[in-house]
Formats: C-alpha cells, sequence, structure tokens
C-alpha cells in the first residue's frame, strides 16, 4: 500500500520507511500484551466459527 503512494507521489519513499518501523514498533508491543493476546484469541475463535458457517 505504502509503495503506491510512492509511486504516485503522495509520499516520500522515507515516510514509508518510518511508518513500515514504527507499525512493526506497535505490533511487536501488542503482542506482548496479555489482555491484547486474550481479545486477539478470542477474535480468532469468532472467525473460526463464523467462517465455518458459509
Amino acid at each position: 500500500m505504502g509503495q503506491s503512494r510512492v509511486i504516485c507521489g503522495y509520499h516520500w519513499q522515507s515516510d514509508v520507511d518510518a511508518a513500515r518501523v514504527v507499525a512493526s514498533t506497535v505490533v511487536a508491543t501488542l503482542h506482548s500484551n496479555s489482555e491484547f493476546n486474550a481479545q486477539l484469541a478470542k477474535a480468532k475463535a469468532e472467525f473460526q466459527r463464523i467462517s465455518k458457517r458459509k
């Protein structure tokens, strides 16, 4: 997604690179949070139930 914004001239490559670093840090922090992981497990279970209905 970010590369397309660089190609179209809406962002600099450094903007996209920085956003990737920030996003990676946020995801790593979330995955070390037990409350987040509990909610993620619930969401995965719900998705599995919904997917099987189709």
